[in-house]
């Protein structure tokens, strides 16, 4: 039998659950956003040794994988950019743009 303890204690670790989430997405965003401008700045070599750091850590998210992909292809690592656009393919099947750079690279 649940009681209150235990249904106020769920919601917190829910709420605590739900707040580290938001702070996750955040944190991704703003070096989502700091690799974009270092792609525009065309710093590829930034976003290949900040980016293989933030992917390990978040292996799921697809747009540091087809970033570090489309750095390491405008850098001439072929190789890396393959795999990397592999691994983007993997995540977002449904991506045509990232098709279309593992067939580039």
């Amino acid at each position: 039998m649940t009681t209150l303890n235990d249904n106020n204690l769920l919601s917190k670790q829910s709420a605590a659950s739900k707040f580290r989430e938001c702070l996750d997405n955040t944190s991704h965003k703003l070096i989502l956003d700091q690799l974009q401008e270092a792609f525009q700045k065309e710093d590829f070599q930034e976003i290949v040794d900040k980016g293989e750091h933030y992917a390990k850590q978040n292996p799921h998210n697809f747009l540091f994988w087809h970033l570090l992909g489309r750095a390491n292809l405008e850098l001439g690592n072929f190789l890396s950019a393959g795999s990397h656009f592999n691994v983007a393919v993997r995540l977002n099947p449904g991506s045509a743009n990232a098709h279309n750079w593992l067939g580039v690279a």
